[in-house]
């Protein structure tokens, strides 16, 4: 399939909706793959003209909110995992409490918890995704300033933006780059992209049409900036969401686990994010069941726990597991992780070894050297320096610390199909300029069908336990 003629056919169509199926296809389908397409900027701008005639008779009220006012924007919000906290994190370095827009979808328990971070959430979950890119718009048409955290195929939102800027040239938007490593939609609207990974820079030199300013930014990381000593013991813990931690290419951490405990005889493991069918890890489990625990998951509070009776953090391969890493190291775990190809997350890529048997004993002197890396990459205070920086469009560089080692860009690259997710495989059965033959070639031989099938089965058997349980 010619994956620039999806673009062609988005802008050709006479249907708005069809336009929107159709980009968010085309995302599916390039993230991950052999053709390292990371941007479509171009085709943003283009295709947002084709949507004024949904605003074009709005008329919009001016000065609602105050000028220091700042509104976030993401897609979906989550109980768990790094996203969603990022999102938060960063909305307290703002220097008034902000408002929030959901773009998509988010649980009431999740926007429950939002509240305690955001003065107003939104809520935007229309049906009719026109009306909801209208209702986006009248939102963030109304603030000087907009924060995205957007998923990659967040083409509404990115129209909506672009569509705002038209009549408000003075908007600036800020672009989180959470998904650094992957292609994504938005930054046609950005004034300036917050990079929080060296990776991120690297991909940036390969885009060309770009009209926006990078500045680094960072991962924050809440820790106590007390002088550390690392433990001394044998209880290893891993923490991460299970596709970090799939083997690929010649990078395998259940390998390298069980050649670590062959020589280290007496160190036991625990192994938090390990999903129902991750068949990785059942041959370390059987070589060694009583030293070896594995955890789907774990509340937050037993987390805690954990990390504070365990003596070694292993960081997550081949994708690294952002804050669990370091989190786990300022709280005087001593770290231990890979080399897989990606790199400038944080400063603890000095610990990367070849493998894990040879990992290194460090000195003292080389835990503070570190130590005081990590407090100028990750603390709060000073990724919030830089925030507020960006914000006055003092754009930051970033440190020389992350910047080591050259990463891998073709890492990512799928030998596989593409993740079909339920609104991607909506979208394929409404596109009305395929026929049924070409629809289901698309789902046949572009998509892992047999994932998606899959993971249904395990959402199934999650959702009939917790029946059980209450």
């Amino acid at each position: 399939m010619n994956l620039a003629k999806i673009l062609d056919r988005a802008l050709a169509s006479d249907n708005l909706y069809e336009k929107l199926r159709l980009s968010r296809l085309y995302c599916h389908l390039v993230t991950g793959g052999k053709e390292l397409i990371y941007d479509a900027n171009l085709f943003e701008a283009k295709i947002s003209t084709h949507f004024c005639s949904l605003v074009k008779d709005i008329a919009i009220e001016e000065n609602v909110i105050s000028t220091n006012h700042v509104l976030h924007v993401i897609s979906e919000a989550y109980l768990s995992g790094g996203h969603t906290r990022l999102c938060e994190n960063i909305a307290s370095m703002d220097e008034v409490t902000p408002d929030l827009l959901i773009s998509r979808d988010a649980s009431a328990l999740v926007i429950k918890r939002l509240h305690k971070h955001f003065v107003n959430v939104f809520f935007l979950n229309n049906d009719d995704e026109c009306e909801r890119l209208v209702n986006i718009y009248l939102k963030v048409v109304k603030y000087k300033s907009v924060v995205i955290h957007i998923h990659p195929d967040d083409i509404l939102t990115t129209i909506a933006l672009n569509l705002a800027k038209m009549i408000a040239p003075n908007l600036n938007v800020y672009f989180i780059n959470h998904a650094d490593h992957l292609f994504s939609y938005g930054k046609s609207a950005a004034d300036c992209v917050f990079q929080i990974s060296y990776r991120g820079y690297e991909i940036d030199r390969l885009i060309s049409d770009k009209n926006y300013e990078n500045s680094f930014l960072g991962i924050p990381v809440s820790f106590n900036k007390n002088d550390l000593i690392l433990k001394e013991g044998n209880k290893i813990l891993v923490a991460g969401a299970s596709y970090k931690m799939k083997p690929w290419k010649n990078i395998s951490l259940p390998r390298e686990l069980i050649d670590f405990l062959r020589v280290h005889t007496s160190h036991t493991v625990k192994i938090v994010g390990v999903g129902y069918f991750d068949y990785w890890w059942w041959h370390l489990k059987l070589l060694f069941p009583k030293r070896v625990k594995i955890y789907s998951e774990m509340s937050y509070p037993l987390y805690i726990k954990t990390v504070n009776d365990s003596d070694i953090c292993i960081d997550t391969a081949p994708i690294t597991g952002g804050t669990a890493f370091v989190e786990m190291f300022t709280k005087s775990l001593y770290p231990i992780a890979l080399k897989s190809g990606i790199y400038g997350y944080t400063p603890l890529d000095q610990v990367r070894v070849k493998n894990l048997t040879s990992s290194k004993v460090y000195t003292k002197e080389d835990i503070a050297r570190i130590y005081g890396d990590v407090i100028l990459v990750h603390s709060f205070d000073n990724v919030a320096r830089r925030y507020q920086e960006g914000f006055n469009q003092n754009y930051q560089d970033i440190p020389s610390v992350l910047t080591q080692y050259e990463n891998d860009m073709s890492l990512f690259i799928r030998s596989n199909k593409a993740k079909l997710t339920s609104l991607v495989f909506k979208d394929i059965l409404k596109i009305n300029s395929y026929t049924l033959s070409e629809k289901i070639s698309l789902l046949l031989f572009k998509f892992d069908l047999l994932g998606a099938f899959s993971r249904k089965i395990v959402h199934y058997i999650k959702a009939k336990l917790m029946l059980v349980k209450g």
